[in-house]
């Protein structure tokens, strides 16, 4: 069969043949480089194009880069977290209403009150409060504005600054954040108010269709024009891109998606050229669905989590707060402290941003009833330093150390100490052998300020806090055991000194 040619197929060719030459026709201004071919003199002006790309405008100055650096380092330093106050009047409503409680400023008030002037043994375990817009205005019952309270403790104060989710067109069920429109005019009455971070939440879901593309794209965006604004008023941004735990999906299906997420993230940052060093991370950890019947170990949570972590975010990023994300106080801490035994190379600070992990057994105590104030304050505390004890078991080594391990602390002085020995294998942790003190006796210790040798100072130590022995850690602490070590404080202007011992007598720290 003879082969039969497309009718007028040779005109129509040859004529788009003569458009495209003529359309395309070398400019004969343009000489190729004497050693440079055409192709190569286009690479040549490729890079000189993208070498003089445009930035971020202003672009911030170093004084901006550095107080954005040290805010960020203040908040995570080591031992220290986030307490997350920002539940919203609808928000809180839920948990006042679970104890019975009326939902009325007063109320809220209160409760926030109770978290933020409980004792200072919580000092060296928070290292920032988030708060409510209603709550950044408030005041205690002493007068002090709540973020006077605040930085009287050593924390670094933070704003919740997005508007909630809104339905996202186009998608099924998926949400963007909003709350951009005036938020640099806000983020710059927020610093003259005394904030230096701020939070941002957005919200993807996993089903068999979700997150979409556009979905992860939209919510990348968003967190960084936030991000970008926050940073242009001398504010931390905290970018906290949440991937609820509803479902039944597995642990690998949650790890992809979290990579997914975080690296369009990550490459929307860098469009809006944000200052890595100046901003936080707040993501879930990788965990199965709610609905999931396969169960996991926390050691394959921790090392599904670390590995998303590390194939996404830069190490340049000071630290990474945990979100509970519907998780138990318990689940919690022991899924964090999992995270941190990970064998895998963390470059970046890992602790957390709880609300509910640090908060629930304290509004449980609480009942409403202002008679039960200390009571709370104890629940929250306690609390608190379980997520301390355990950042001081990892930094020593005490893999076993677990919650429920007695140990006491107490604070010395608001200088630093001479001749601290460093331990190569305590890299967070500077251990000092000295022997426990009696609870009458007075604490010597020579100090420096502004780099010249002051006289020792002299303190009257009475008994430190304690906890109660519910159980035994692993072997090296069955017997009573009084192990000292500085930890760092946020100014790196003093540091702060423990006792652990599983007895369960008194200790006391020197």
């Amino acid at each position: 069969m003879a082969k039969r040619e497309p009718q007028g197929s040779g005109f129509h060719m040859t004529g788009l043949s003569m458009v495209l030459a003529y359309s395309f026709t070398p400019d004969a201004s343009v000489q190729p480089h004497p050693q440079l071919g055409h192709a190569q003199q286009q690479t040549e002006l490729g890079k000189e194009l993208t070498g003089t790309m445009p930035h971020q405008y202003p672009a911030l100055t170093p004084e901006q880069k550095k107080e954005l650096s040290d805010i960020a380092h203040r908040i995570v330093a080591p031992g220290k977290g986030i307490l997350a106050a920002d539940e919203s009047t609808g928000s809180i409503a839920k948990r006042l209403q679970s104890i019975g409680t009326e939902n009325t400023e007063e109320n809220r008030r209160f409760y926030r009150q109770l978290l933020l002037t409980a004792d200072d043994r919580v000092n060296p375990c928070i290292g920032g409060v988030i708060l409510f817009h209603e709550t950044l205005y408030q005041k205690a019952d002493d007068g002090r504005p709540f973020p006077q309270v605040i930085k009287a403790k050593g924390g670094v104060v933070g704003i919740k600054v997005d508007k909630g989710v809104v339905p996202l067109a186009g998608t099924n069920g998926e949400t963007t954040t909003q709350g951009l429109d005036g938020l640099s005019e806000r983020c710059a009455q927020y610093k003259k108010d005394g904030a230096d971070f701020a939070k941002w939440r957005c919200v993807l879901k996993i089903g068999e269709h979700t997150p979409s593309s556009l979905a992860i794209m939209e919510n990348a965006n968003v967190l960084a024009r936030y991000a970008s604004i926050c940073q242009q008023n001398g504010i931390v941004p905290i970018v906290e891109p949440e991937i609820l735990p509803d479902g039944d999906h597995d642990l690998k299906r949650c790890q992809y998606v979290t990579e997914k997420v975080l690296a369009a993230v990550y490459k929307a940052l860098s469009d809006h050229h944000i200052y890595l060093e100046g901003t936080l991370l707040k993501p879930n950890m990788v965990t199965p669905g709610h609905a999931c019947t396969q169960k996991y170990s926390h050691e394959e949570i921790a090392m599904a989590t670390v590995t998303a972590l590390r194939r996404t975010v830069p190490p340049a990023v000071p630290g990474i707060t945990f979100l509970s994300g519907g998780q138990s106080e318990e689940e919690a801490s022991i899924n964090l402290n999992a995270i941190n035994k990970c064998p895998l190379l963390k470059p970046w600070a890992l602790t957390f941003s709880y609300g509910r992990a640090l908060q629930a057994s304290a509004l449980k105590a609480w009942g409403g009833k202002k008679e039960n104030l200390k009571a709370a304050q104890e629940e929250y505390v306690k609390r608190a330093l379980v997520r301390l004890g355990q950042e001081v078991g990892r930094a020593l080594g005490w893999t076993g150390f677990r919650e429920g391990t007695f140990f006491s602390l107490w604070f010395l002085s608001p200088l630093r100490p001479t001749a601290l020995p460093a331990k190569e294998s305590t890299p967070r942790a500077v251990r000092r052998g000295l022997p426990p003190a009696s609870p009458s006796s007075s604490l010597t210790m020579p100090t420096k300020r502004g780099g010249a040798e002051a006289a020792p100072s002299t303190r009257q130590a009475p008994p430190p806090p304690t906890l109660p022995l519910q159980e035994r850690g692993p072997r090296g602490l069955q017997a009573a055991l009084s192990q000292h070590f500085c930890l760092p404080r946020d100014t790196g202007a003093w540091c702060c000194l423990y006792t652990l011992t599983p007895s369960p007598s008194r200790a006391y720290c020197q």
